[in-house]
């Protein structure tokens, strides 16, 4: 939670709403996967934040994402490389495999 706290703390006053921020995104339950996601049930994707508990996930990738979409976005013809790009562009703070 210190975390959590502490990167809403870093946030610039004003540029996320707190509407935004409390919530919680739905994950799919059948969506498993061992390799992008920590144990014991495979539902959180591993971040770099180490974060294991979904909704304080959701927090911190809405918190930076949405500073990431306020910058100039990669530009293309919307194919693979460019879309890898954005994804990229747009998690690279929270996810060490965005991209």
């Amino acid at each position: 939670m210190a975390l959590i706290n502490k990167a809403l703390a870093m946030r610039s006053a004003g540029s996320i709403s707190e509407k935004l921020l409390s919530k919680p995104l739905a994950f799919p339950p059948n969506m498993l996967d061992e390799l992008y996601c920590y144990p014991p049930d495979f539902t959180v994707l591993k971040n770099k934040f180490e974060i294991t508990n979904q909704e304080s996930l959701d927090k911190i990738e809405r918190l930076y994402a949405a500073q990431r979409i306020k910058e100039e976005c990669p530009t293309g013809d919307f194919d693979l490389n460019h879309l890898t790009a954005i994804h990229h562009h747009i998690f690279q703070d929270v996810y060490s495999w965005a991209g």
